[in-house]
């Protein structure tokens, strides 16, 4: 399932670029907060204070 949405993001960031003339780094900040969403990589953050997310890291 990871790999269909990597292949979505992948699309989105693309068209993005192409059609609408999005800037780059912005249609790449959208696929990769569209990944980490559709994964689930947010959802495992959001229960760990920005305290410790800023001492130990984003591991």
């Amino acid at each position: 399932m990871t790999a269909l949405h990597t292949a979505i993001a992948i699309l989105v960031v693309v068209l993005l670029i192409l059609v609408p003339k999005v800037e780059p780094v912005i249609a790449l900040v959208i696929g990769s907060l569209y990944l980490g969403i559709a994964t689930g990589l947010v959802a495992g953050l959001l229960h760990v204070p920005l305290s410790t997310m800023l001492v130990y890291g984003f591991v």
